[in-house]
């Protein structure tokens, strides 16, 4: 076997080796890095307060109207009459009344209704019971803070064919390169040649932007 094709079949395991490497390692960091931002989004949600309750009623003032005093003379002969009135007039008087309302509510972007319940009895306000349901919307604000994050290091391990226009391959180098947070890379290869001459390469490379910020 001549040492061309020695040289070939070094070549192919090398890179057949870096490959298998490559595929056996996919922890790649993929995560998007970006820079220091705030990002502010509004929504706008539908609140419902429902609720319901008792209170009791607090006299605030009276208004007290004159009495006129009339002399009556007594009817022995009506008394059954009377008596029966007498007891109409306090079944009216102590009989429970319950009076219903309910209050529409579209205003100032609050919408719904109150249901008010009042029980009167000896002309007086016993207790009333309300039940309200109300809807509004309310603005949500929601700020996204986007912090920066450094560019991690990076080690990348491959290979290379030489090729020249007399022959097909004309040599192979192996190697690495070394990617720092600052968006530079260093290379170093270790290489042969199909004349048998090893070299050493080393290089430097820096980011280039094309679009304007």
């Amino acid at each position: 076997m001549d040492f061309k094709t020695k040289f070939l079949i070094g070549i192919i395991i090398i890179l057949s080796f870096i490959i298998v490497l490559q595929r056996c390692n996919p922890n790649i960091n993929t995560k998007i890095r970006y820079k220091d931002s705030t990002h502010i989004t509004y929504d706008t949600i539908s609140i419902t307060v429902k609720d319901s309750g008792h209170t009791q009623p607090k006299q605030k003032d009276s208004i007290s109207y004159p009495v006129y005093t009339i002399k009556y003379i007594p009817d022995t002969t009506g008394i059954k009459e009377l008596l029966a009135q007498y007891k109409m007039l306090y079944s009216d008087y102590s009989m429970k009344r319950v009076y219903n309302d309910t209050l529409k509510i579209d205003s100032n972007g609050v919408k719904g209704y109150v249901d008010i319940i009042d029980t009167t009895q000896f002309n007086k306000l016993q207790q009333r019971h309300f039940d309200f349901n109300l809807s509004y919307n309310k603005i949500k604000e929601t700020v996204i803070v986007n912090h920066y994050i450094p560019n991690a290091r990076k080690l990348f391990i491959g290979g290379a064919l030489l090729f020249t226009k007399g022959n097909p391959i004309y040599g192979g180098k192996v190697g690495l390169i070394y990617l720092d947070r600052q968006d530079r890379m260093y290379s170093g290869h270790i290489g042969i040649d199909i004349n048998q001459q090893s070299f050493i390469e080393a290089g430097m490379y820096w980011k280039f932007n094309l679009k304007k910020k």
